[in-house]
């Protein structure tokens, strides 16, 4: 029984010495604007720390989420370990081509996810785009199309162009209520924030069609519906 014992403590040994080794050195490759040290930061990892195949997974999924590498492999042989390394690229400027009213382009840089002088991140500009588009259409353009360009500059840097169609402004003409509403229209205007379109009303945006606005007006109709005792109330 003792040697059964023995014979099973030393294949765990074993088994564990093939899968988890000590890491000696650590060297990166490809890195041009962001130092080694920094790159060591970010991976989660140290000279002297246990190191297996779960662990090299846990240093790429480290270093992908910075948003500063295009492509990252790790490797580690004889004690050493090697990060490899392509940086993204930097973003030099972010143009917006189509637009006129300056006040709306800086409304758009101001919440854009990727700014310039920054690593450029694929995931994140699609996300971009789509902020684009809901932007415009809050801004009463629900019917601008945006294109983009990305150059690709000689030194690693990167521009993006946004060409945006904006199409005419969408306004609400009018505002009706249907069905079983108890209430009288007048009322439920006043409780909803969109507003059909009026000359006098001019400054207002909320006289523009716009689809978070409506849903608002959804859940502010709700709302009231329940106060006075209609639990059960359906809007579409």
């Amino acid at each position: 029984m003792k040697k059964t014992i023995l014979v099973i403590l030393i294949f765990i040994f074993f088994v564990f010495k093939s899968h988890a080794e000590v890491i000696n050195d650590i060297k990166v490759e490809g890195n041009k604007r962001i130092s080694k040290e920094t790159i060591v930061l970010f991976s989660g990892i140290k000279i002297n720390q246990n190191i297996n195949d779960t662990s090299l997974n846990e240093i790429i999924k480290n270093l992908y989420s910075t948003n500063f590498f295009e492509n990252i492999s790790v490797n580690f042989n004889n004690g050493v370990l090697i990060i490899k390394v392509s940086e993204s690229a930097i973003i030099q400027t972010i143009l917006f081509e189509g637009i006129k009213k300056q006040s709306l382009i800086d409304t758009l840089k101001e919440n854009l996810n990727l700014k310039e002088k920054n690593s450029f991140a694929d995931n994140i500009f699609k996300k971009d785009q789509e902020l684009i588009t809901n932007i415009l259409r809050s801004n009463g353009y629900y019917f601008a199309e945006v294109n983009t360009k990305l150059k690709n500059n000689n030194n690693n840097t990167i521009d993006i162009i946004y060409n945006v169609e904006l199409g005419d402004k969408a306004y609400i003409k009018s505002i009706k209520f249907i069905g079983d509403k108890k209430i009288k229209d007048r009322k439920l205007r006043d409780i909803i924030a969109s507003k059909e379109d009026r000359f006098w009303k001019f400054i207002s945006k909320n006289t523009n069609f716009n689809e978070s606005l409506v849903n608002l007006d959804i859940r502010l109709l709700k709302n009231f519906y329940k106060s006075i005792g209609y639990y059960d109330v359906s809007i579409n």
